[in-house]
């Protein structure tokens, strides 16, 4: 459990959800007229996966985001919290 500032209890709610589509252009035409373009982009534009959003929400007492974003958030406060006590010994 991650404490804020005033030592109240921060809840990590995670959604699979927050997600953005790729896409990726299989065809690019040799005429570069916009008509021509327009139409290329349109029927070969092919679908390839998901990537997480880099956005992270803060609410008053909790944290919202994608799994895999929480947990490199996780490991970089870990990792900050460690350097900071090494510091101060």
């Amino acid at each position: 459990m991650i404490q804020n500032l005033f030592g109240y209890p921060i809840t990590i709610l995670t959604n699979l959800m927050m997600v953005e589509p790729i896409y990726k252009q299989t065809f690019r035409p040799k005429r570069k007229k916009k008509r021509i373009q327009k139409k290329c982009k349109k029927k070969y534009t092919k679908f390839i996966g998901y990537k997480p959003w880099e956005k992270i929400f803060f609410t008053g007492d909790a944290v919202i985001g994608h799994p895999d974003i929480i947990r490199k958030m996780k490991e970089s406060l870990k990792r900050e919290a460690e350097s900071y006590e090494r510091k101060w010994r």
